[in-house]
């Protein structure tokens, strides 16, 4: 394909002035002759340019894009031509994935190759194609531009944002997870496996010293406990219309699959059993317990292809089934939300069956446009009643999660922005007090 640049036009539109001035045979033979001459040069230029031939393009895509992070996607051009020349490069991205920019320009030398990278957002999970390619450079003297199509179709899955495991990794290496809003994964505290001794310090339990040692060494040593390792944390993911709201972008289900995605980590760090369970109004995906690195795997693909659904979740379905498949003491993590003690009272029932011989723990995401709206000071009579309104559901709320915790059941009521870290937290926190 060719296209004239405006260097081209111009240089050709320099006779109209002369023959709109001088009308006769003789401007009009130097003004044919001129464009004849510079149609000539157009053609060498083209000619002792780069070729599409001679121009590669390879795009390198990654196994997988994070939602919601800056993922790299990159290309490698091969000049083979003997003529260095400066391009635009630019590519058919899906609409759910959002780049930084519409195209990338550089220059390459004869006989080289080169790497470009840009960055794309994803703003939904699940399986995409990126599609043809264009790279777009100008002939010698700048009179022509070149474009070539590269007709390809490459395929990437947009995980939940993994980005938050390497993040994870790297704080507990530099034990810095108060950093991050978590508890530190390696806690030492008073659990039932004795894992090592150590010198007593104030405010240890006199329960816990070692009081042989403390005779052979002339000090006082105190045991270290750690918490028991290999026991199932079941998640129980709600896909239904509660979990369809944005918060920042992103819609509470995204959030609670970030943080099931890290939970899953974490688990697997611990020596945990990890399984999952999604629903809404039917069985959205199911994946039994497992352990070490075959869990996160496996949840990242059970976890991607989710979608939030405009139904209603139907927890008695959800709550038998996991209640046939699962008889061992687990920790089961719902996440979801409650409207009141009417609207949840088959979760709340269930919820209270599954504390008899497990952990249940039932995780909620506060509706931050009902508080924003029962906070704000009304001026017009329509706000009167708009406040009362939440007031009233933020009041039921609370009292479907009393209800909740009067059974029995652990409650954790957090904003969705504060998911991931409250909830690593909180299963820290029980594995360190020994209840799961």
């Amino acid at each position: 394909m060719f296209l004239p640049t405006s260097k081209l036009l111009l240089m050709l539109a320099l006779p109209v002035p002369v023959l709109i001035a001088f009308p006769d045979q003789t401007a009009a033979v130097l003004a044919i002759g001129y464009d004849v001459a510079i149609r000539l040069v157009a053609g060498l230029s083209i000619l002792l340019s780069a070729r599409p031939g001679q121009i590669a393009v390879q795009r390198n895509l990654p196994g997988h894009l994070s939602l919601g992070a800056t993922n790299q996607i990159g290309w490698e051009i091969r000049n083979l031509s003997h003529t260095a020349f400066r391009f635009e490069l630019t590519e058919d991205v899906p609409e759910a994935i959002e780049r930084d920019a519409p195209a990338v320009a550089a220059a390459i030398l004869p006989r080289a190759s080169a790497e470009l990278r840009y960055g794309v957002v994803p703003t939904r999970r699940g399986h995409y194609e990126f599609g043809d390619i264009f790279i777009r450079w100008r002939t010698l003297w700048g009179l022509v531009i070149r474009q070539k199509r590269i007709r390809v179709r490459d395929a990437v899955k947009v995980y939940p944002n993994v980005a938050n495991l390497a993040r994870y990794e790297l704080a507990v290496r530099q034990h810095r997870t108060t950093e991050i809003g978590l508890l530190p994964v390696g806690l030492r505290g008073r659990g039932s496996m004795f894992e090592s001794l150590r010198d007593y310090v104030p405010g240890d339990d006199l329960a816990d010293v070692a009081w042989k040692a403390t005779a052979r060494h002339d000090r006082l040593i105190t045991r270290n406990y750690e918490t028991e390792r290999s026991q199932n944390v079941l998640v129980m993911l709600d896909c239904g219309r509660l979990m369809v709201p944005l918060v920042d972008q992103l819609t509470r289900l995204d959030c609670a699959i970030n943080a099931t995605l890290l939970l899953s980590y974490v688990a697997m760090k611990q020596g945990d059993y990890i399984g999952l369970m999604a629903f809404s109004d039917r069985m959205e995906a199911y994946v039994p317990p497992v352990k070490g690195r075959a869990a996160l795997a496996r949840m990242n693909e059970a976890l991607y292809r989710l979608e939030a659904r405009l139904r209603e979740s139907d927890y008695e379905q959800a709550c038998k089934f996991l209640a046939l498949r699962h008889r061992k003491r687990s920790l089961i993590v719902v996440l979801t939300d409650v409207i009141d003690k009417d609207a949840s009272a088959t979760l709340l029932a269930h919820m209270a069956r599954f504390s008899r011989y497990h952990l249940p723990l039932c995780v909620t995401l506060r509706n931050l446009e009902v508080e924003r709206l029962a906070a704000a000071e009304p001026r017009l009579a329509a706000d009167c009643f708009t406040k009362t309104v939440a007031l009233k559901l933020l009041s039921r709320r609370a009292e479907a999660l009393a209800r909740m915790r009067h059974s029995g059941v652990d409650v954790l009521d957090v904003d969705p922005r504060q998911l991931t870290p409250q909830l690593l937290h909180r299963y820290l926190l029980l594995k360190l007090r020994n209840r799961v």
